[in-house]
């Protein structure tokens, strides 16, 4: 692993931000793989809720970074937490919408909903499922074949 000890630097929110890199693929693939998987769910859950306080510390909607949110989904669902993960990938539709990046948003949107499929219903799954289904107009009034690019 290269630069150890961590650089650090400071976050938008002014917090200490630490930065690892691992000098090859190979070698970042082959300590991946050396964990269990549950070492590995558990620290892709503490990435995914570092990332999110990272994210709600930011303050104010404009102020927080853009490629944060899909990060925080992609940690939670690597985490085995598909309703924290859909939450986080509405946030990054949200997001790519407000950006006018409607393609994107919708492959946020229909990733969050493909989350849900498997999760026994509760109020939270529904209110996501309303959410995550509200750009329904998107895809009929801008893309008529819309497909999902996954």
């Amino acid at each position: 692993m290269s630069g150890w000890p961590p650089r650090t630097g400071a976050g938008s929110s002014g917090q200490r931000l630490s930065f690892y890199r691992f000098r090859h693929s190979l070698v970042q693939g082959s300590a991946y793989r050396s964990l269990d998987a549950v070492e590995r769910a558990r620290l892709h859950e503490a990435t995914g809720r570092a990332l999110e306080a990272v994210y709600a510390s930011a303050g104010a909607e404009a102020e927080r970074p853009q490629t944060l949110a899909p990060a925080v989904g992609a940690a939670l669902e690597a985490a085995g937490m598909p309703l924290p993960a859909a939450r986080a990938l509405y946030e990054a539709g949200r997001q790519a919408m407000a950006l006018s990046a409607q393609r994107e948003a919708l492959n946020h949107f229909d990733h969050g909903l493909a989350l849900l499929a498997g999760e026994p219903p509760s109020k939270e799954r529904a209110e996501l499922q309303r959410l995550l289904g509200l750009p329904g107009w998107a895809r009929s009034a801008t893309w008529p074949g819309w497909v999902p690019q996954r």
